[in-house]
């Protein structure tokens, strides 16, 4: 065991070393330390409403919030663990523990306590949500802290069954029909649940918050289990929450003497998963967006890119490259934000609006935002070789984002808006609004490439990329609510906030073009 607290001491000092060694690293990690601990303490500290009577009123709401959470990131753990299985370890940790003499049970024993910590670290995000949770769902200091909790809980135990269901299927097609025949009885049986509500009360609200707030969802192993855990913590029943909580303990330490009286040899399960993830990192480090999906899917039944002439040549290239893989141009995310959005808005339309659903969609577009195509552009050489100008050719190498927001605006605000009755400005000016974030957005990404691009820590660099985008959202923010309110138009804010926005993409583009100049950059 003492090789590795080694292996941690080390690691720990040399990213202080790494720090010293680079003081612009420094100044980033002692600003980002800053920014968690400002946002800590504003949550903490904001005043909320606590009333017992704003609790009543929204816990099942949340409780329903919680389900589709822990729904959506149960499926993504177990299709992982049906194909490529989960691991705890990088290939440093397969290249230095594997091979010296360390029991098997002590190697699994710091994987976990690795998975402890990373799940913390991902469950920081929830903190941040105080005000917001203080403010809908009447959730204090102590119910923020069991959210933080049942969630980091709930990653540990997606993470261990995702290794158990590898370790059992692997090679066993028939072991994974089982597997999925499960699955689908907890489907069918959530399905039910939610049928039978709808059919009592011919609401699509309440029988989506009964179904959710059911004492039978509560039984279903992992995803029942955290919500009452964390529920219970948060309306003050400890009994039932300590109860669950034994559950899911006892579910751990199940899964875990299976992995290590499995019959089937555990390391080579761990290396071939982490082999895979090594790989997948090191693509979308290096941008090279195709190694991290399956080439086999991708349609190619006609060759060449077709239009486009000199710095628009990566546009109509980027667009070629959707097409081919996703599907009517879409990707399946943009897909699954639509078919939700206009199920929302026919199924509950006395409860929401159009701008709840264009809140919820910037939100998750903002959580979301990817890289672009554009980073894998600057790993070849062709953008740096063609004699235009850089301040072009970034544009049209960043413009398919964009153009991605203003299509997918078009088939999610159109039907919603006619559903929900909102005035045809309304409509088109939150389509408006979703060009403008999509441009900031990616001109975001390009600052943060330009001054970043070389900071080996990526959890630096994302924390430090919301921390500017916050910035650069303020102007337009603070521009659309003042227009808005002197002409009393929503519409009118919602012009104008794009247009900032638009005018600020422009200026950090128009700043960072100097970025093509330097081929040799670092951009992992």
């Amino acid at each position: 065991m003492s090789s590795i607290f080694y292996l941690w001491k080390t690691t720990f000092k040399n990213r202080l070393l790494d720090l010293k060694n680079h003081p612009s690293h420094l100044v980033v990690t002692i600003l980002v330390i800053l920014f968690f601990g400002f946002a800590l303490v504003s949550t903490v500290f904001t005043p909320g409403e606590d009333t017992p009577l704003a609790q009543i009123q929204n816990l099942p709401l949340l409780g329903a919030i919680l389900i589709g959470l822990f729904l959506f990131l149960l499926v993504t753990q177990i299709q992982k663990g049906l194909s490529s299985g989960g691991s705890f370890f990088t290939m440093a940790d397969v290249n230095l523990l594997f091979l010296a003499p360390v029991s098997p049970r002590k190697i699994l024993a710091y994987g976990l306590a690795k998975q402890v910590g990373m799940s913390l670290l991902l469950g920081f995000f929830i903190l941040f949500q105080g005000t917001t949770l203080r403010t809908i769902f009447g959730v204090g200091t102590p119910g923020l802290i069991a959210l933080f909790v049942g969630y980091c809980l709930f990653l540990v135990v997606g993470e261990i069954l995702a290794l158990a269901i590898y370790s059992y299927t692997r090679g066993e097609d028939t072991r994974r029909r089982v597997v999925r025949a499960v699955l689908y009885c907890f489907g069918f049986l959530m399905a039910a649940l939610f049928l039978t509500s709808l059919f009592k009360t011919q609401n699509f609200y309440e029988a989506l918050l009964n179904a959710a707030d059911s004492s039978l969802m509560e039984y279903i192993p992992v995803l029942g289990w955290t919500k009452a855990f964390t529920m219970g913590l948060i309306a003050g029943n400890f009994l039932k929450a300590l109860i669950f909580l034994v559950l899911l303990i006892a579910l751990i330490g199940l899964i875990i003497l299976y992995i290590c009286r499995s019959e089937s040899d555990y390391y080579e399960d761990v290396l071939q998963s982490a082999e895979k993830i090594y790989t997948t990192k090191t693509a979308a480090k290096d941008g090279r967006i195709s190694d991290t999906k399956d080439a086999s899917k991708i349609s190619r039944k006609k060759t060449g890119i077709g239009r486009g002439h000199g710095a628009s040549a990566f546009f109509f290239k980027h667009l070629l490259e959707n097409r081919r893989s996703g599907y009517l141009f879409l990707n399946q995310f943009t897909l699954i934000c639509t078919v939700v959005a206009i199920l929302a808005s026919l199924l509950a339309k006395e409860h929401i609006s159009l701008m709840l659903i264009f809140g919820m969609l910037c939100y998750l577009q903002v959580l979301t935002g990817a890289m672009g195509r554009w980073v894998k552009e600057l790993t070849l050489p062709y953008i740096y070789m063609i004699p235009q100008n850089p301040f072009k050719k970034l544009v049209f190498a960043s413009l398919e984002s964009v153009v991605d927001s203003f299509v997918s605006g078009l088939i999610i605000f159109i039907p919603c808006g006619l559903i929900l009755g909102a005035p045809a400005a309304e409509i088109i000016a939150v389509i408006a609004a979703r060009v403008g974030l999509a441009a900031l957005l990616s001109a975001g990404n390009i600052l943060i490439e330009r001054i970043l691009g070389n900071m080996q820590s990526k959890v630096l660099v994302v924390t430090l990329y919301y921390l500017i985008l916050v910035v650069l959202l303020i102007p337009g923010a603070i521009a659309g609510v003042a227009v808005g309110l002197v002409a009393g138009n929503l519409a009118a804010g919602l012009f104008v906030d794009c247009a900032v926005n638009v005018v600020i993409a422009l200026i950090i583009l128009a700043l960072c073009r100097n970025l093509l100049h330097t081929m040799e950059m670092n951009i992992q």
